[in-house]
Formats: structure tokens, C-alpha cells, sequence
């Protein structure tokens, strides 16, 4: 078995998607559409495969430069790591050859000078152990887990209120939800970024990595792995939400709505036909994502955590790496330190008026 280094998957794309779907915790962001699109810096995919050309496994990471003028070292992240948030990453590898692919990308990852920043790893991947790489965030995950009963039966009573009172009031105006064509992807992913926009506005920093979840998730349409619900009446959508598919797991990835009072519910509306959606396409569960918003806990039955670590190799990634973690730990309580002594801190007389 061999390592390759690859900036596309390429003729490799079929089979690390069969990797992903039957991985422990089937990710959409581990998903082909999403490796070859998704990057803001530069891919790296490091693809595990035989000497006839048969992937048995592999990780893939995107790189760019951090530090100050000749510090500067190469950083390895997740692709699409920062305001585009993947989560539950892990490496892909057959079962079998799961020790092995293991061993090949940690001892990858430790030949060279880089720091070696995964923000989103599963709980139980082990390259942070491989790697002797210290946890410095640990996010909690909510899920739905879905059954063969009705997913909103169990919601809290005053959301399921919310959700049949508004629902009928959006029937009367005469809207619809309806699930929104791949052929259209364009259309619909703008459309969406509008109804964030005016959902969330400044409080999102989802736009910034837009261009790039723009490629990724139109042909993650086209692929059949990303699926859009939207509310409508005849030339009107208020409400959209977008899903990733994975194996038997679909994950809420981003939504957003017309604030007027008249379509006051929408969300909610939209997200239990969503559930519904799941459950009858025979998912296992409608995986939130990352992120402790109280809205999540009115949905989820049960939770996980995604991890970031970050560790550095060589004589540049090391205390690059030492120095980030170091301030990861301290820099909150310096900050808060410095606050509550400014205020104390005179100027001294003249200074004002020179400067």
C-alpha cells in the first residue's frame, strides 16, 4: 500500500464515497462532492491505495501558511474548516485495513514541519492519539434519532402547537412545502442564501465561506446528496432548509426564513416536514450538527461531541502549534484581565493632547 497526494479524488471518487457511507458515523462532509468543492485553501487528499490502484482508505485535509514573515509554516485543517464548520470527521479506511491506513496518514502527517489543526473530528477517531495531539475544544453535537413513529409526536407540546397552528395558518394563505430540484441548484442555493441573510443576518459568518459551500453543495445536488426543502405559495418562497445526506444519516446544515410576522412559524413548519421527509427515506437519524442552540434541544433526543486538536511537527510547526494551544487556554483570561484594568489606567497629562 502507497500514499498519494492528490489535489482532486479524481477516478478515486467513487470508492472513497463507498468508504464514507459505510464509515461508523457516516459524514457529508467526508462525501466526495464535498472534498473536491468545498476547500479554501489549498486540497490535500491522501489516498491509501494497493499497487494495482485500489483505494483501501485515505484522509483529506486542505493547507495554507500560518506565522509571521519567515516563521511562516504550513497548516493542515479539514476541508472547508473555519466559517463552513464540517463535522464528525474521521479517516476512511476498509475495515480491515483500518490499522494500517491509520498508521500510513499518521506517520504522513508527522514527516514534515506543519502545524496540524482538525476542527470537527468524531470523538473516536484516533489520529489524535496517533498524533499525540492535545483536544483544545470539545463542541456538543445534537441528533435526532428517527424510528418508525412519528418524529414530531415526541417534540415538546408547545412546539408541536406552534407547528400545527402555523401550518394551518400557511395552508390557508396557500403555501406549500416543497422539495426543491437539483437542476435548479443554482437558484435554490441563492435563494437560500437570501432567506439566511434576512433570518440572521450579521450573526452569521456563513457568508464568508459562501463561494465555496456554493460549488460544493450544488453538486452535492446534483449527486442526490444534498437536498433542499423550501415553503412556497404560487411566486413566493419564505422558509428554506438544506440537508446532506450521508450512508443512513441526513444532517441539518443550514436554513433560513422571511422574518415578517405573517410567516411567523415557518421554521418550524418546515423543519418537522423535514423530519418526516428523513424518516420515511429510511435515515436513521437528522443529525443537527454542532452547536449547544437552545432551538436544537427542542428537537434532538440525544447528543454527541465533535473535537478540534492541534498539534505541530518539525522545527517551525511545533511551537507554532505549542504557542496557538497555549493561547487557546490562557488568552480568555488575560483578555478579561486587560479590561478590568484599563479602565483603572490614567493618562498621563498631556498625552491626549499630543496624541
Amino acid at each position: 500500500m502507497q500514499i498519494q497526494r492528490l489535489l482532486r479524488l479524481g477516478r478515486h471518487a467513487n470508492a472513497w464515497d463507498r468508504l464514507a457511507e459505510n464509515a461508523a458515523l457516516p459524514s457529508p462532509f467526508m462525501s466526495s462532492w464535498w472534498v473536491d468543492n468545498a476547500a479554501a485553501g489549498e486540497p490535500v487528499i491522501l489516498a491509501c491505495v494497493e499497487p494495482d490502484g485500489t483505494l483501501v482508505g485515505g484522509a483529506a485535509f486542505e493547507a495554507d501558511l500560518v506565522g509571521p514573515g519567515p516563521a511562516r509554516v504550513e497548516r493542515l485543517r479539514c476541508i472547508g474548516q473555519g466559517p463552513l464548520a464540517p463535522d464528525h470527521l474521521d479517516v476512511l479506511a476498509l475495515p480491515r485495513r483500518r490499522r494500517e491506513v491509520l498508521g500510513a496518514v499518521g506517520r504522513w502527517l508527522r514527516d514534515g514541519d506543519r502545524v496540524i489543526d482538525l476542527d470537527g473530528l468524531t470523538e473516536t477517531c484516533e489520529l489524535p492519539f496517533l498524533l499525540d495531539a492535545p483536544v483544545v475544544e470539545r463542541t456538543p453535537a445534537p441528533y435526532v434519532a428517527l424510528d418508525e413513529a412519528d418524529p414530531v409526536d415526541r417534540l415538546p407540546g408547545r412546539l408541536r402547537s406552534t407547528i400545527k397552528r402555523s401550518g394551518k395558518r400557511l395552508a390557508k394563505g396557500g403555501f406549500v412545502v416543497r422539495r426543491a430540484e437539483p437542476d435548479d441548484a443554482e437558484q435554490v442555493l441563492d435563494r437560500l442564501m437570501e432567506l439566511h441573510d434576512d433570518r440572521w443576518s450579521e450573526e452569521s459568518s456563513f457568508s464568508s465561506g459562501w463561494d465555496a459551500f456554493a460549488a460544493a453543495a450544488a453538486a452535492g445536488m446534483r449527486a442526490g446528496s444534498v437536498v433542499v426543502h423550501e415553503i412556497v405559495d404560487s411566486d413566493r418562497v419564505i422558509a428554506s432548509e438544506l440537508e446532506m445526506v450521508c450512508g443512513n444519516r441526513a444532517s441539518f446544515y443550514q436554513s433560513g426564513r422571511l422574518t415578517d410576522h405573517e410567516y411567523r412559524g415557518s421554521g418550524s413548519v418546515l423543519k418537522a416536514e423535514v423530519l418526516r421527509w428523513a424518516r420515511a427515506s429510511g435515515m436513521s437519524e437528522l443529525d443537527l450538527l454542532r452547536g449547544d442552540e437552545g432551538y436544537k434541544h427542542d428537537w434532538a433526543t440525544a447528543q454527541r461531541s465533535v473535537v478540534r486538536v492541534r498539534t505541530g511537527v518539525g522545527p517551525r510547526g511545533r511551537p507554532t502549534a505549542t504557542a496557538a494551544n497555549a493561547w487557546k487556554r490562557h488568552g480568555p483570561g488575560l483578555e478579561s484581565t486587560l479590561q478590568r484594568i484599563r479602565p483603572r489606567v490614567r493618562t498621563p497629562r498631556g498625552q491626549a493632547a499630543r496624541n
